[in-house]
């Protein structure tokens, strides 16, 4: 589990359903939890979701929680999730999973994105590397510095997008150079 390519909380997107379950699939497997939890796969997750699962986080043993239809997540569950991750038990792993990003932007910057596009998603891929643009822009004016996590977040884009769009050429369109 040294070198996995997930963290405590991670938010699976895109309309590839396929792609992310065999990418939760294989998290499954390398975390190998005592206890499985999965949530809103009838109905939107609530704030009495989220209580169950910040008090099921604080049993022992290795959890791992499964949001799914993590974009129709209430308002005030957004919030409640959002205070859970701020204090997340080490034992626990959270996998959001949305065909969309549409996801309160507080709750999105705990999360660690894995886009999971079509080729036809292409718009929404471009969608995706608007918003991180503004990110990197805000959080650079707000620094002074590149953030590495969103610069990570950008380079998988272009790398997942069919267009192969390079990070150079990205750099150039939005006027970003600086990374640290």
């Amino acid at each position: 589990m040294e070198n996995r390519p997930f963290s405590k909380a991670n938010f699976l997107f895109g309309s590839d359903e396929e792609g992310r379950e065999a990418f939760l699939q294989d998290a499954l497997f390398a975390i190998a939890p005592r206890f499985t939890y999965q949530y809103g796969e009838t109905r939107p997750i609530g704030i009495s979701d989220v209580h169950e699962i910040k008090h099921r986080a604080t049993l022992a043993g290795r959890q791992v929680f499964i949001v799914r239809q993590a974009d129709c997540m209430t308002k005030e569950a957004a919030q409640a999730f959002l205070k859970l991750l701020e204090e997340t038990p080490e034992t626990s792993f959270f996998f959001l999973l949305a065909d969309s990003s549409n996801i309160p932007e507080t709750l999105l910057s705990r999360l660690a994105r894995f886009p999971f596009f079509s080729q036809k998603d292409s718009s929404t891929v471009i969608q995706e590397v608007k918003w991180l643009r503004d990110e990197l822009r805000r959080q650079t004016r707000k620094t002074g510095k590149v953030p590495q996590r969103i610069w990570k977040d950008l380079a998988r884009y272009t790398r997942l997008s069919q267009k192969r769009i390079s990070v150079q050429a990205i750099e150039e369109f939005y006027g970003i150079t600086s990374r640290t």
